[in-house]
């Protein structure tokens, strides 16, 4: 890839790249979170699998053997999440110099607030944890996908409680049919 770039001589590859959707990611990043707490002095035994004497499991090399069921999201006091939220930020940040606008489709979920001792609803990115507004905070843009009678509608209003808006003017504030 980086040969490549160097013949493009700072032009992207790609105009666009989409990952459909952020929670298939968020569940492929799972294995690459779990390998960077297991590269941490406090996660270095972590994730193997352990035998009915609760010894490491060793594989023909003599290497431990990673238990496929560990997750990082079960570590104490929500210790894990943190590892999840690097993986996934580090592998959007591999497609972004590959193209001029990187798009993560994500699906949404009301997520309950209180605002000014007052119990309300707020759409937010379906995502684990602060994941999904971290990553709605380094976004440049949010559309809302919806349909009207039989169009689809992108829309980046915002102000409404919802997670849509957008920092470029050519996008702040409307919708588009698509």
């Amino acid at each position: 890839i980086r040969s490549k770039m160097e013949e493009l001589k700072g032009e992207y590859p790609y105009r666009f790249i989409t990952i459909d959707n952020a929670t298939r990611l968020e569940e492929m990043c799972l294995p690459y979170a779990a390998h960077l707490y297991r590269s941490t002095a406090m996660g270095a035994s972590w994730g193997y699998l352990k035998d009915s004497a609760n010894r490491p499991v060793k594989d023909a090399n003599g290497r431990n053997v990673i238990d496929p069921k560990a997750d990082v999201r079960t570590l104490p006091n929500g210790s894990g999440y943190m590892y999840l939220r690097n993986a996934i930020k580090k592998l959007v940040d591999i497609f972004k110099p590959l193209c001029d606008t990187l798009i993560l489709v994500a699906h949404v979920k009301d997520k309950q607030i209180k605002k000014d001792s007052e119990e309300m609803s707020e759409m937010t990115v379906d995502l684990a944890g602060k994941t999904g507004d971290i990553i709605c905070g380094e976004a440049d843009a949010i559309g809302y996908i919806f349909r009207r009678e039989n169009k689809t509608i992108v829309s980046f209003k915002g102000g409404d409680d919802t997670l849509k808006e957008a920092r470029p003017l050519h996008l702040r504030g409307k919708e588009f049919e698509v």
